[in-house]
């Protein structure tokens, strides 16, 4: 599943619930699932929350230190949900059913569920294939697809903000604190760090070149792969186990 799918996935069902009991759930329609499942993550009731979703599985066999590394993550992206949520009608066809939402005045959205065990799930099947797969790895490996992807991106601002500076200042380099100070990159790189990556730029003797540097803070767990670039090689991506990418590692291809 391409890291864009994966998002919107993950997006539309953080737009509900104490914990709920097995009869309970049972008892739920496709709605009241949806309403319950929404309601329990924007109160930060994770836990229950997925547990009316085919990520169930990812989120069970976590540990309290696993929930509580995740949590920042789980807050940022869940707190956006909107604490009205209408339901304008639901569509039953077998173990499938189809939730249509309206917030705030905005189109109407899906959301789809399908029935295990005589019981509703928001999600879909693919998405249940991909959580038997991963298991209780599934929301690290999603974090790290994203900062991944981000890291990626920075990389790329970085090679066209240089390139700026250079022609501007007859061929001198710029710093990461230059950059971000000029505010070409984000002032949290004025650390090193973001999105789970060290950032690091080094300048030639001269002047005239540079190497940036993109490594995991923790390999497995904030990414895996390690990023170089420069003027010339474009950014390059490879997984050496939380050690420096090259000239020499694979131009990186979008998950």
């Amino acid at each position: 599943m391409r890291i864009r799918n994966l998002l919107a996935c993950l997006f539309i069902l953080s737009l509900g619930v104490s914990t709920i009991t097995a009869h309970s759930k049972q008892s739920l329609s496709p709605s009241q699932t949806v309403l319950a499942f929404y309601k329990a993550l924007r109160n930060k009731q994770y836990v229950e929350g997925f547990k009316l979703s085919v990520y169930e599985a990812a989120i069970s066999g976590l540990s309290q230190a696993d929930l509580d590394e995740l949590a920042p993550d789980f807050e940022e992206t869940f707190s956006r949900i909107p604490e009205n949520i209408q339901i304008q009608s639901e569509k039953i066809t077998g173990d499938s059913a189809t939730v249509f939402i309206q917030v705030d005045g905005k189109p109407v959205e899906s959301v789809s569920l399908i029935k295990l065990n005589g019981i509703w799930r928001v999600g879909d099947r693919d998405t249940l294939e991909l959580i038997k797969k991963q298991g209780n790895e599934f929301f690290f490996n999603t974090r790290m697809l994203v900062n991944e992807q981000e890291a990626a991106d920075l990389m790329s601002t970085i090679i066209g903000s240089e390139f700026i500076y250079s022609t501007r200042m007859q061929g001198k380099l710029a710093t990461l604190e230059e950059l971000v100070k000029m505010g070409a990159l984000p002032d949290e790189l004025a650390k090193g760090e973001a999105n789970g990556y060290r950032f690091q730029i080094k300048i030639s003797a001269d002047g005239r070149a540079y190497e940036a540097h993109a490594t995991p803070l923790r390999y497995g767990r904030t990414g895996k792969l390690s990023f170089y670039a420069d003027a010339d090689s474009g950014v390059r991506a490879e997984d050496k186990r939380g050690q420096p990418a090259s000239r020499s590692s694979p131009a990186y291809e979008a998950k």
